[in-house]
């Protein structure tokens, strides 16, 4: 098939992916097998028969992989970012409360974040919600700790809610306890992002099952 022929026949995934190396790891498992897939991300089409690694990059950073990761680490070189040193807390943290599947991704997410507009502040309060549900489920407690956040910086604490709606197995639901909570209504749009994340995470427990039955046949 031509790259035309490829599009057209191409089965969408619709995935919730929060970063692109996501995307491109998705695509090269579709691709290992031979499967034509599209996946949309920040208003691109990216396809498994078409697409690599390089040109992913290259149409949102206007640089390939290698030549982007050199740009991030200078940048990182000469910005002041205080949060580094706490970024292997951050880290150890996180991947001690999310699915197997996301400890990388909770990796790149806390390194790329720790030097941002909060300081890290973001990512403490974020662990703190994560922390507080992966040990019993109480929305309640998880609810006061977000508001803890908004107060102590309101953009904080909605950056925060958005993280744990994509990274805790209950953020979906956490997210709308706070919608009730707070009184607002969530948009179409809203539910329907609730619903890829929830897939998401149901497509985890799966691949988990699946490997625990596998070792028990071995």
């Amino acid at each position: 098939m031509n790259e035309e022929e490829i599009k057209k026949t191409a089965r969408e995934d619709d995935t919730f992916y929060l970063m692109l190396d996501e995307v491109v790891e998705a695509l090269e498992k579709y691709a290992r097998k031979n499967e034509n897939v599209c996946i949309e991300f920040n208003e691109e089409k990216f396809y498994s028969l078409i697409d690599d690694r390089d040109s992913c990059y290259l149409r949102l950073t206007g640089k390939n992989y290698s030549d982007y990761l050199s740009a991030m680490e200078e940048i990182k070189k000469s910005t002041n970012r205080p949060a580094d040193e706490r970024v292997p807390e951050w880290i150890k943290r996180g991947q001690a409360v999310v699915y197997p599947q996301q400890k990388k991704l909770w990796k790149q997410f806390v390194e790329s974040n720790a030097g941002d507009d909060f300081n890290g502040n973001d990512i403490e309060y974020t662990l703190k919600i994560m922390e507080s549900l992966a040990k019993d489920g109480d929305m309640e407690k998880a609810f006061e700790l977000y508001q803890e956040a908004v107060k102590a910086e309101s953009f904080c604490g909605f950056v925060a809610r958005k993280n744990v709606r994509i990274f805790s197995d209950k953020g979906p639901e956490f997210y709308r306890f706070i919608s009730k909570k707070e009184n607002f209504d969530l948009s179409k749009a809203d539910e329907e992002m609730l619903k890829r994340i929830e897939k998401r995470y149901q497509s985890f427990k799966q691949e988990l099952e699946e490997t625990a039955e596998d070792e028990i046949e071995m």
